[in-house]
């Protein structure tokens, strides 16, 4: 088997790198050249960069492939570009994509162009969503009815993390997010509605959590009869969901334009 693993190069990317080598022939592609080499010099693997962007950078690499998965974020700006690309060349597509508006396009735009192609593309097959999808799936069918299902995520900011992080944070964490309570989909208020208060396992501990925007609130109802999903989440420490907050309260994360003076 032959995979490519676009995005191969960063934090994320790279462990599949490291994980796929031992199973298959990987390429690493990566618009950086030099970490990209590198990953690929670590661990037996080809390189190719490339332009997630340019539909013939992508259709290139993509010559000889069963596999990709996809790695590059954000995922609400570049998922489009490969996925179509896959689905042209009729290669086998997999992302870690956490972007919650972005995952319902993907479904609703692509699934019958990949059923037509007669291949397989999954979204969001990383922790969560991913795995916090595989357990909710496994536990209700273990169950008579599902009431409840919700997502708890924190992270430290010290945490190692991809450069698109902070844009998936801007794009999801905060603003109107979706949540889904008796079987209707509504908006709250991203880390400010849903005040919850929690324990984490060590080193997190106890933390005061609230709604953020992520997949598992609109994939889950597709697919499980339950009556609420929703995600919420915090940070450590707590002061930088302060700093979110005021950068959004004085407008510096809409797309409007501001008049300063």
């Amino acid at each position: 088997m032959k995979a490519i693993v676009f995005g191969g190069a960063g934090v994320m990317g790279s462990f599949a790198v490291q994980r796929l080598a031992k199973e298959a022939d990987v390429i690493v592609a990566d618009i950086d050249e030099e970490k990209g080499k590198k990953v690929a010099m670590q661990y037996g693997a080809e390189f190719k960069k490339v332009d997630v962007t340019n539909e013939e950078s992508l259709k290139d690499c993509l010559k000889g492939v069963d596999v990709a998965i996809n790695c590059v974020g954000p995922f609400y700006k570049f998922a489009p570009f490969v996925l179509k690309a896959c689905i042209n060349e009729c290669i086998n597509y997999v992302d870690i994509c956490d972007d919650y508006d972005i995952t319902l396009k993907l479904i609703n735009e692509f699934d019958g162009m990949a059923k037509e192609k007669g291949i397989t593309c999954i979204v969001g097959l990383g922790a969560s969503p991913g795995i916090t999808n595989v357990v909710a799936s496994y536990a209700s069918n273990k169950l008579d009815e599902i009431d409840e299902i919700k997502i708890y995520v924190t992270r430290g900011i010290k945490e190692e993390a991809g450069g698109a992080i902070p844009y998936h944070m801007l794009h999801c964490w905060i603003g109107d997010v979706p949540v889904y309570e008796n079987g209707e989909f509504k908006k709250a208020k991203g880390l400010r509605d849903g005040k919850e208060y929690i324990e984490f396992s060590e080193p997190f501990g106890n933390a005061t959590v609230y709604y953020f925007g992520h997949p598992e609130t609109v994939t889950l109802p597709k697919y499980i009869k339950v009556r609420n999903v929703c995600c919420k989440g915090t940070f450590f420490p707590s002061i930088f969901r302060e700093l979110l907050l005021n950068l959004e309260q004085i407008g510096l994360l809409s797309d409007k334009e501001l008049e300063i003076g």
